[in-house]
């Protein structure tokens, strides 16, 4: 709940941690609560790149990167990441 917390220790994670996705995860939710939408896309599009097999983990990256594009205002680009999600979720069950 305390986002600057979770900004900070998700940095320090990235720092120790530089291929694991769920700190990018966290990272980018931090940086779409501080409303840095950009740095937001930049994380987690590196991110999702260190996701293996882990579908439900793919789709909360698609739903912070829609969050991101919402909050740019790129409203094309939320629904294509919405959609992604929803997508990756379905397919699951």
């Amino acid at each position: 709940k305390n986002t600057n917390v979770l900004l900070s220790y998700s940095n320090v994670g990235l720092e120790l941690f530089p291929a694991q996705a769920f700190v990018y995860l966290m990272n980018g939710k931090a940086l779409n609560q501080n409303k840095d939408f950009k740095k937001a896309i930049e994380q987690l599009t590196n991110g999702i790149d260190f996701v293996i097999d882990d579908t439900t983990l793919e789709a909360d990256f698609y739903d912070e990167l829609a969050k991101s594009y919402n909050g740019l205002g790129n409203s094309k680009e939320a629904i294509k990441n919405k959609n992604k999600a929803l997508a990756l979720r379905k397919n699951k069950n």
